[in-house]
């Protein structure tokens, strides 16, 4: 079993927008770390890195 690390970010107020409207376009209306977490992921996926 992996530890997570936590990490902290500054982000601007027009990003933190559209994070929250990207969260509700999800069925489950996930956390902001956990929708940052979607978009790194599909990223990876979308670059082939995963």
């Amino acid at each position: 079993m992996t530890q997570d690390t936590q990490i902290a970010v500054r982000i601007s107020t027009q990003a933190l927008a559209a994070l929250d409207q990207l969260r509700k376009q999800e069925d489950d209306l996930p956390s902001r770390a956990e929708m940052i977490r979607r978009l790194i992921e599909r990223a990876s996926e979308k670059k082939g890195r995963k």
